[in-house]
């Protein structure tokens, strides 16, 4: 199969969007670490950056609280595919970049992921 390149933003945060919702256009900016790639090495930074948003699944103290996140995540993809239905989602590309990007997070944050596992995270993303 083949792979579409795009250009990457690379540094993928919710906080480098800006939303015109006068012509319903999102735009991304803050591109020094933008590079061609696969689209979903940014998804799942945005994934990533949704699972971190405050309260973040290291902050959350129940575990079944993730779930909302997991399930604003399934909505976020399931409406950026309907959008791009040219480019394909590999779940398995996704998930290890997903991993990738938490192993980052909680290694720049130096937390502790506690009972929050990611193959939970990554399981209820499957069963959603």
């Amino acid at each position: 199969m083949h792979t579409k390149l795009i250009l990457n933003k690379g540094d993928t945060r919710l906080r480098d969007f800006i939303i015109d919702f006068s012509s319903d256009k999102l735009y991304g900016f803050d591109f020094e670490d933008s590079y061609e790639g696969n689209h979903i090495d940014d998804l799942a930074w945005i994934c990533c950056a949704l699972l971190d948003t405050n309260p973040g699944v290291f902050e959350i103290i129940e575990p079944n609280q993730p779930k909302h996140k997991i399930e604003l995540i399934n909505i976020f993809l399931k409406n950026y595919y309907q959008i791009n239905s040219g480019f394909h989602f590999s779940f398995n590309y996704f998930a290890e970049r997903l991993v990738e990007d938490l192993n980052i997070v909680i290694k720049r944050r130096d937390l502790d992921p506690g009972f929050i596992r990611k193959n939970t995270i990554l399981k209820n993303i499957t069963d959603i």
